[in-house]
């Protein structure tokens, strides 16, 4: 899992643990009794603020975890380990994936996040046992929760089937993704069909486990080239985020627009009113603009950003080119100008770059 990604579920994640322990401190404001656990809701949900923002986000996260043990009480959704595990699991990562604020204006955009394949072999194991104990009470219960849908004994095989292709299909580096994909699917049915306390955290634990090889980048020979806007902030951000999300590391090759290289790239008829922003040429000579600059280099990066360009696809081209006009035209007035025309990057990443 990239840094950007991990960074997405982060978000996502401390805002529904936010939300749950809000909700926690109100239920337990209910009587004088209440009073201890309220008060660590409380400051647990004001404690997934910066976790969620990725600004001492470890700190955070054992600040969090002690605290929903408390404001859950014995019996209490929040106490369940699935809702506390990826706190845990987020204390061994490395700090500072791209997209916290811990890592706002590094030189390299990626820093050394990288998610442990063996503590990917520790989450897959763990959400084995779990999986495995939901189904066992379904079987126990069969009825239990259901509020439509199939017949009461049909949905605990189907789960149990579900979970046997996500530990089975996990042992292979090659179908890891479809195992994840087949689980995530039985995992919203349930969400829709059973009504109980363990859907959001068996949801929020399958998505730690997200394989970006589920939807692999599109692999161009020879690379493909963007040009930006050098004296553009948004753009430089871009830039970054693609340097930073680009696992294969030969995705893109990057140059200022109406530079040297882009001047080569394209005669004098073939830039005319091209925008001045992100431009992207294919080997084969096709040049993509606004919307479609930017699907391609989501494209190129696999994983959630091509998943995400795919339904963003299904936007009408002239809606989605009219959203992306709206924000360049202002652009230079929310982002700060840079310094210079090519981002401030280590060494290792500045052979990317054509002048």
């Amino acid at each position: 899992m990239s840094g950007g990604t991990y960074s997405v579920f982060r978000v996502a994640y401390g805002v529904w643990l936010g939300v749950l322990l809000v909700g926690a401190a109100l239920d337990a404001q209910v009587g004088s009794e209440g009073s201890v656990a309220a008060s660590a809701a409380w400051f647990g949900a004001l404690a997934c603020l910066p976790f969620a923002a990725g600004l001492r986000d470890r700190v955070a996260a054992l600040l969090i975890a002690p605290a929903a043990v408390i404001a859950g009480g014995p019996e209490g959704l929040i106490l369940s380990f699935l809702t506390i595990a990826p706190l845990v699991v987020h204390v061994a990562l490395p700090r500072a994936p791209y997209g916290s604020l811990d890592a706002y204006g590094r030189p390299d955009p990626a820093g050394d996040f990288a998610f442990p394949e063996g503590l990917s072999f520790i989450v897959r194991a763990l959400l084995v046992g779990a999986y495995g104990a939901v189904a066992v009470r379904a079987f126990a219960d069969p009825a239990g929760g259901t509020v439509a849908g199939p017949p009461a004994g049909f949905f605990p095989w189907a789960f149990v089937g579900a979970a046997l292709a996500f530990f089975v299909l996990g042992i292979s580096r090659r179908y890891r993704g479809a195992g994840w994909a087949v689980m995530a699917v039985a995992l919203v049915v349930r969400l829709v069909l059973v009504d109980d306390a363990l859907g959001g955290p068996l949801l929020f634990a399958h998505l730690l486990a997200f394989d970006p090889a589920l939807i692999p980048p599109l692999r161009i020979e020879g690379g493909e080239r963007v040009f930006y806007d050098g004296n553009c902030g948004l753009c430089h951000r871009s830039v970054r985020f693609a340097l930073a999300e680009d696992r294969s590391g030969d995705a893109f090759r990057f140059a200022p627009l109406h530079g040297e290289a882009f001047e080569r790239e394209l005669d004098a008829d073939a830039a005319r009113g091209l925008p001045d922003s992100i431009v992207v040429v294919t080997p084969e000579g096709r040049v993509l603009v606004r919307s479609r600059a930017i699907f391609r280099m989501m494209d190129g990066l696999g994983g959630l950003w091509r998943g995400l360009a795919v339904l963003m696809r299904l936007i009408p081209r002239p809606i989605a080119d009219a959203a992306y006009d709206g924000v360049a035209a202002v652009r230079h007035r929310v982002f700060r100008r840079p310094v210079d025309v090519c981002p401030i990057i280590p060494k290792r990443l500045r052979s990317r770059f054509d002048t």
